[in-house]
């Protein structure tokens, strides 16, 4: 008797969003923070490795009463797109793939594209496993949409940049990337944008040193004229 070949789930779905291209792409590409939208189907997360356009992170994640354990390679390689896939099997998690794919449609919105391809396998009936991809689905997109377009979503944001000591110095990098990336291949883009990016970046990293070192002799000037 021949084996049967395992199936292979394929999703898809695409959804427009009230909230600025640069906002929605940024919560989809800070992978630590996804439980701030996720719920709570992600119960652990691991940074394994990360590098500018790349992380590998290992997950615990539980739904229906049933648990997976697996990693994922994240890319952002390809400009308004984020992809993932696990490196190999692990546990029933055989295969797990996907991406996000960003569309400006100005205005402050812009539309998202989600799809992914999974092939769990072992004890468990596939009315279960077509169920888990639909709230995959179901989070990557509907979920994210309500979070990018909350206030919550902003604050967390600005409490990320600020931890980080990045604030709009951050905006600005993020900002000037995204320009870089949207340009044609032919106008030179590697080296004249890019240096331009750089360029600005320091300039504004220069700036808040400076705005700060004032600020701090301002206070202790105050202080020492109080004396």
């Amino acid at each position: 008797e021949k084996k049967r070949k395992p199936k292979v789930g394929r999703m898809e779905r695409r959804v427009k969003i009230n909230a600025p291209l640069s906002r929605v792409y940024r919560v989809c590409s800070d992978y630590e923070h996804y439980r701030d939208w996720t719920g709570n189907g992600i119960k652990k997360c691991v940074v394994q490795e990360k590098r500018q356009g790349f992380q590998h992170i290992l997950y615990t994640t539980g739904v229906f009463g049933l648990t997976f354990n697996f990693a994922l390679y994240w890319s952002t390689a390809v400009p308004n797109k984020i992809t993932f896939r696990n490196p190999s099997p692990m546990g029933a998690v055989h295969l797990l793939k996907g991406e996000y794919t960003f569309t400006d449609l100005g205005d402050g919105k812009c539309s998202v594209h989600f799809q992914i391809i999974a092939d769990i396998r072992g004890p468990i009936p596939h009315f279960v496993k077509i169920a888990i991809a639909r709230l995959i689905v179901h989070i990557a997109l509907d979920d994210l949409n309500t979070y990018v377009c909350s206030d919550r979503c902003i604050q967390n944001l600005a409490k990320y940049d600020k931890e980080a000591g990045g604030g709009a110095l951050h905006t600005i990098r993020t900002q000037l990337t995204r320009l870089c990336n949207d340009v044609p291949d032919g106008i030179m883009k590697e080296k004249s944008l890019k240096a331009v990016v750089k360029g600005v970046v320091r300039l504004a990293m220069a700036g808040l040193l400076f705005k700060r070192f004032f600020a701090r002799n301002g206070e202790q000037t105050k202080a020492y004229s109080k004396k």
